[in-house]
């Protein structure tokens, strides 16, 4: 009798962190999201996330001000990335608050007005 491994599929959720006093807000997607928000949140508490706007945003409101939610659980890999971009675009669309930033430019996504 032969012994077959099969490994389990890592579940991911995608979630936002949201600055309720401007209404700014983070999407991201992780198999590990309550280690993920609490790395984001050390960061923050640290003085050093790598997003300068999201980190100068927490001081300026002494630390408070931000909420953690998740948009939607249960999902693969490639349907949580599918998911996280989408919830990104709608933000452009809509609002034009994210802290998150372009991985090609390294800029905060905007919005070009016609």
């Amino acid at each position: 009798m032969s012994r077959y491994h099969i490994r389990a599929q890592k579940i991911h959720v995608v979630y936002m962190i949201k600055n309720v006093v401007n209404g700014k807000c983070y999407v991201g997607m992780s198999g590990q999201y309550k280690e993920r928000i609490a790395q984001h949140f050390m960061a923050l508490n640290n003085g050093n996330h790598i997003n300068e706007e999201f980190q100068r945003d927490y001081e300026a409101n002494n630390r408070v001000g931000f909420v953690f939610g998740i948009i939607e659980e249960k999902l693969d890999h490639s349907q949580a990335k599918i998911k996280e971009r989408a919830c990104i675009e709608d933000r452009i669309k809509s609002y034009n608050k994210l802290y998150n930033r372009n991985r090609t430019t390294e800029k905060n996504y905007f919005v070009f007005e016609a």
